[in-house]
């Protein structure tokens, strides 16, 4: 099995695409075996599953292109951080 480089881990945005579930099975069995001796990809991967639960928890009840902050449709979670951030 080949291990993904960190170079290509960087490149091809490999963390956000890894919790997101966005990869091939032998593009994922590599990123795995790669964050078993990065520390740089790892808290990567760690700190965007904490973003990414956190986002679920804040559009709970907000179906993404059904649901509404202040009247406007929720059509991509960016959007919807972006209004939060606004509002802090």
């Amino acid at each position: 099995m080949k291990i993904m480089d960190h170079k290509t881990a960087r490149e091809t945005g490999a963390p956000i695409r890894y919790i997101s579930r966005q990869m091939k099975p032998a593009e994922r069995n590599a990123f795995e075996e790669h964050l078993l001796g990065c520390s740089i990809c790892a808290s990567d991967v760690r700190n965007l599953s904490e973003l990414q639960q956190q986002i679920r928890r804040t559009m709970k009840g907000h179906v993404i292109g059904e649901g509404s902050l202040h009247g406007n449709p929720i059509k991509k979670p960016w959007a919807f951080i972006r209004t939060l951030r606004k509002h802090d």
